[in-house]
């Protein structure tokens, strides 16, 4: 039977999600959005532009197939810039696991996730997100003041008995070793940030006044891995010499958690905590680099 298709048109844009029935799937489906600004979703599919058969060719090889455990949302802009925060929304409203958006100007319209914000993760991030949610049902159920705080990737000097985050550290020692600031694939996936002291102030403020059930992000701001190996490139003195560590050898290092780590986006936006009164005032992650590079 051919697979059906839900299409729905918004104006000018045009977004294709597949309508799969889950007794169909015999492992866990993973979605992926597909966005381009231009090009017709009938030509985002691997019998069309040639970019987008080896990008499929790519996922088949790594056991992702189209139809099996993979669902494909295809949307398109259809060249109209009015409609690209339009269609933006609505993938996002999708939850898909994954966006893969081939145009700057598609994922500055991608807004971070929010506290509040609905979302599925992928399989494997399952029981950290069963965790958050009983820890915030347990002040609902049981009247604990149970609260949840979800840092981004932590920079800056611990004052305790560990005074190293874990990301920024490892990525430090990678660059060190290659003798370049190292980024993964293209580097153009954004992870936001968080400096550790005012990471440790919103700790201090959620004691003092979020209710129990609360949930908030962490962060101040946010920078894509090649800028980050830019940055860290400068802070080694290797003169901004970047260099891209191919996500195969991460896997084979590594497994696969860690491609799916440093090869995707993780970007939030830490609004419950700024309602609250948080407001980070420590330096960015560029500047605490430069800084204790000149110490």
């Amino acid at each position: 039977m051919r697979r059906r298709e839900f299409i729905a048109s918004l104006g000018s844009t045009t977004v294709a999600w597949p309508l799969a029935v889950h007794a169909q799937q015999p492992t866990p489906a993973y979605r992926l959005a597909i966005v381009h600004p231009s090009i017709p979703v009938t030509d985002l599919t691997e019998g069309g532009v040639i970019s987008y058969r080896e990008f499929f060719a790519e996922l088949r090889q790594r056991g992702y197939v189209e139809g099996k455990n993979l669902l494909v949302a295809r949307c398109s802009g259809e060249g109209r810039p009015d409609r690209f925060s339009e269609v933006a929304r609505n993938v996002v409203q999708n939850s898909p696991h994954a966006i893969f958006a081939a145009s700057s100007r598609m994922v500055q319209q991608i807004k971070p996730r929010q506290a509040d914000s609905y979302f599925e993760p992928v399989p494997y991030r399952w029981p950290r997100v069963d965790m958050n949610r009983y820890v915030r049902q347990a002040a609902i159920e049981k009247g604990i003041r149970s609260i949840v705080v979800c840092p981004s990737m932590i920079y800056g000097t611990g004052r305790g008995p560990q005074p190293h985050s874990d990301q920024i550290p490892k990525l430090i020692e990678l660059s060190r070793q290659a003798g370049a600031g190292v980024y993964f694939g293209k580097g153009l996936n954004h992870y936001s940030n968080v400096h550790i002291d005012d990471l440790v102030d919103l700790y201090l403020l959620i004691m003092e006044k979020a209710p129990g059930g609360s949930f908030f992000f962490a962060e101040n701001g946010h920078n894509s891995f090649k800028e980050i190996a830019g940055m860290i490139s400068n802070y080694l003195g290797l003169g901004g010499k970047t260099a891209s560590f191919p996500l195969a050898n991460v896997i084979q290092q590594y497994g696969e958690a860690a491609r799916l780590g440093v090869g995707s986006n993780s970007v939030v936006s830490a609004v419950n905590a700024r309602r609250m009164g948080w407001a980070p005032k420590a330096p960015s992650l560029a500047e605490w680099l430069n800084i204790v590079s000149a110490a």
